[in-house]
């Protein structure tokens, strides 16, 4: 891989990175080791999920006519 498109590639997802964890509030995380670290961002990957898939959710007006 080339050192230009790394750096293209890294700086997209540190763009990701910063709008996930700011929007979600957690400045830093504050965990050790690898796993610990891994465990805690799919932890904040399933949150920003959803909390996107209730934004996008279509909303209803009388929630009893869908049950």
């Amino acid at each position: 891989m080339s050192p230009k498109l790394l750096v293209r590639l890294l700086a997209l997802t540190k763009l990701w990175l910063h709008i996930i964890k700011s929007v979600m509030g957690l400045p830093q995380i504050l965990l050790r080791g690898l796993e610990n670290v891994q465990n805690g961002w799919t932890l904040v990957c399933l949150a920003w999920n959803l909390k996107r898939m209730a934004v996008l959710r279509p909303q209803q007006e009388n929630r009893t006519e869908a049950l």
